[in-house]
């Protein structure tokens, strides 16, 4: 992204009424990863490098498989830095490349051990409803059974709250609580790139960019005699 991309800090972006500046972000610290690694249980096994764990009494390899959309211009990129620094620490990452039809079906099945893609905003914070709430599992959104009872209420609170501060209130609380238990690893924020013929007038961006508003493109002119045909 040409260096314009910003880290991203959980479910709402820095520049969202609802983000919480109290989040900070968690430390690229591969000392301390393999640590961790190390007290769970998963050894490096010296003769190949791998970590292994015992498991039911097998010997079990740490390995899995993300899935990849195919036709996503980074996803591929992100894989290919994950396997090599999860590598270094003994841990095999494997990828697949799936059309998105059956991306999306494995995906809403919960049919993968970890999937690599984007989300978009939402006009409002409660479009996030079906994403994280428990009872989203089955029908909803959210694909890799998050559950925290604590964000399943304050879903709610939210919803029937019109004051604005308190309702920005709960929505931090749960942009706080979601990025704690990391059931997601946000990377990045992506920037929208758009350039724009300077022929073009009334160009207006909002908070979602030159989309997602009114009246957006629709409020676009070009004076007269300087319109073209194609």
């Amino acid at each position: 992204y040409f260096n314009l991309a910003t880290p991203c800090y959980g479910i709402f972006h820095p520049d969202s009424w609802m983000y919480n500046p109290e989040v900070k972000p968690l430390e690229f610290d591969p000392t301390k990863s393999a640590a961790l690694l190390d007290e769970a249980g998963w050894k490096v096994d010296p003769g190949d490098g791998w970590r292994y764990k015992e498991v039911s009494g097998s010997k079990v390899r740490f390995e899995f498989t993300l899935l990849i959309p195919q036709g996503s211009p980074t996803g591929p990129q992100i894989a290919a830095i994950f396997q090599e620094e999860l590598k270094r620490l003994g841990v095999e990452l494997k990828t697949r490349i799936l059309e998105w039809a059956t991306f999306m079906e494995k995906v809403q099945k919960h049919e993968f051990q970890a999937e690599v893609a984007a989300w978009g905003t939402g006009t409002d914070p409660d479009t996030n409803w079906n994403l994280w709430r428990t009872e989203e599992y089955k029908t909803g959104r959210n694909y890799g059974g998050y559950s925290n009872p604590r964000v399943d209420r304050l879903f709610e609170l939210a919803r029937k709250e019109f004051d604005f501060d308190a309702r920005k209130k709960l929505y931090q609380e749960i942009h706080k609580l979601i990025y704690d238990d990391q059931p997601y690893i946000w990377i990045y924020n992506a920037p929208t790139l758009a350039a724009f013929n300077k022929r073009i007038r009334g160009v207006v961006l909002g908070p979602r960019g030159i989309y997602g508003f009114d009246p957006s493109v629709v409020g676009w002119w070009v004076a007269k005699g300087q319109a073209k045909h194609t």
